[in-house]
């Protein structure tokens, strides 16, 4: 039999590179995302850029249009991805913003780190 131990025991320590972490921000990493968010039926609008405010709502993992008469009304649960595009001489710009409600659930939180 093996020898029991007494007292306090020192905690196994973990290498965050053994786990699905490992490739987070790596080039492996980026081109998942890129592919995943090429294939995102959402952003299909956005191929011919246009001038103006664009916003989705995150519903049940789906990102889906918020209507124009909604964009000053957000809710405290739910997420959103807000679009601003503008024209700067000649050129398209833009500002990509998350906002992530106070009582967004942590499942649907970590959804925007995938998007």
């Amino acid at each position: 039999m093996g020898e029991e131990k007494s007292g306090m025991v020192k905690p196994k320590e973990y290498d965050w590179k053994d786990s699905n972490m490992a490739l987070f921000g790596s080039d492996t990493d980026r081109a998942v995302k890129k592919d995943a968010a090429g294939k995102e039926p959402a952003w299909k609008k956005c191929d011919e850029p246009k001038v103006g405010l664009k916003i989705w709502r995150i519903v049940k993992f789906i990102v889906t249009d918020w209507p124009e008469e909604d964009y000053s009304s957000f809710y405290s649960g739910d997420s959103y991805i807000i679009l601003n595009t503008w024209l700067e001489q000649d050129e398209i710009k833009y500002d990509l913003h998350f906002w992530i409600g106070e009582f967004t659930t942590c499942f649907l939180y970590t959804h925007y780190i995938a998007i």
